[in-house]
This record gives structure tokens, C-alpha cells and sequence, in this order.
């Protein structure tokens, strides 16, 4: 992955435009779990643009990651990667192509330079964008290791986020092989985080 997307718009952009967005974003897609620190450089303050927004994540007191947006003039805005679990990236993705379909721009990525026409609605959740990456294997018929990915990621995204990855999956061998056994049970299911919070919940 890039370290870094930029949109550079053909419209204006604001502090108060981007926060507006943030705003929205954090009601409608993200579903409250949205902590915003705005930060404005000045001389004695300096920051990673002229407005800076440091965006975490957080759910149950826990605090799942987080991204440094910023603005520089009104027409260069940038989202800052710097790594992190699949969420994370899902939240960059949203942002950048929300703030560039609202100000008429087309983000690009760092690791090939091409800029995207701004498609906000393209994975209007994480399970979509993870569903995306993740493309039916015709080797692995159950996709087994697919969702053995998805299971294994869940702790890291807060539980607004999560979604149904199938019966529980024990990994019996190298990820590099199908060497995977499919643990299949009538009774409930339940995995828990290192919080205590139900991954989970169903049936097979």
C-alpha cells in the first residue's frame, strides 16, 4: 500500500467544508466511532499542512487506529496511510473520494500515481471493500483461507464494523499452503477480542 493520497480538486476547498464532511461521514458511513482533533499550523505550532485533522477511531473505550488528514491552500488535501489494519484503509478510501467527488477532484495514490474518478459509494461498508480484496479463490471452493483472513482481522475492527465470516476456521498449518481444517459445530459460536467483545455470534 502508499503511504499517502492526494486530491488536488478543480473547486475550492475549506476547513470548514472538510469538517462538514467529517461531520456527515461520522453519522451516516463510519456509525459514531469518529474522534476528530483539529489542528491549525501556525508558526510556533507547526502541523502536517495549514489544517490539520487527526482522525481516530474509537468504540468501547478502545481505540481501533487511526489517520492525519490535512489540507494545504484550498486545493491539495492529503490522507496520510502510515499503516495499520484493512479498516483503516477502508476509512482513507471513504474520505478522499467523498471530499473528492464533493469539490469535483479525483484522488490518487502514491504507489502508481494514477488518480481514480471519486467514487465514494463503492464500498459503502468495510465488509464490501474487504469482500472486494478478496476475490473468490476456484482452488479454495469454501474459501477457506479468505475467510480464515477475515476472522483473524475482526479484532481490529471495532464492532459497529464487523460482519458475519462464516463457521470458525482453526488454522492447522502454513498460511502459504490450504493446509486449514473447517471446524464445523451445532453449538453457538462465540470468539471474543482481547476487550472482551463477541467477534462472532451465529450458527453454522
Amino acid at each position: 500500500m502508499s503511504n499517502k493520497c492526494e486530491l488536488r480538486p478543480r473547486r475550492k476547498m475549506s476547513r470548514e467544508k472538510i469538517d462538514a464532511i467529517f461531520e456527515e461521514l461520522n453519522k451516516t458511513t463510519f456509525k459514531g466511532i469518529l474522534r476528530i482533533e483539529y489542528h491549525k499550523t501556525t508558526k510556533d505550532e507547526p502541523g502536517w499542512g495549514d489544517h490539520t485533522w487527526n482522525v481516530s477511531f474509537v468504540e468501547n473505550g478502545r481505540n481501533y487506529g487511526n489517520r492525519i488528514f490535512y489540507l494545504n491552500g484550498q486545493r491539495e488535501f492529503h490522507g496520510v496511510h502510515g499503516g495499520g489494519a484493512d479498516f483503516c484503509y477502508w476509512i482513507t478510501f471513504v474520505v478522499m473520494h467523498t471530499v473528492g467527488k464533493a469539490f469535483n477532484g479525483m484522488p490518487m495514490e502514491d504507489f502508481d500515481g494514477k488518480r481514480n474518478r471519486a467514487n465514494p459509494d463503492k464500498y459503502p461498508t468495510f465488509e464490501a471493500y474487504q469482500n472486494a480484496k478478496m476475490l473468490p479463490n476456484p482452488e479454495d471452493p469454501f474459501q477457506i483461507r479468505k475467510r480464515w483472513y477475515f476472522q483473524n482481522d475482526m479484532p481490529s475492527v471495532p464492532p459497529t464494523h464487523r460482519f458475519n465470516t462464516g463457521p470458525a476456521i482453526k488454522h492447522s498449518g502454513s498460511y502459504e499452503t490450504n493446509n486449514y481444517q473447517l471446524h464445523m459445530t451445532d453449538e453457538l459460536f462465540v470468539c471474543e477480542d482481547d476487550f472482551g467483545v463477541p467477534i462472532n455470534d451465529k450458527r453454522t
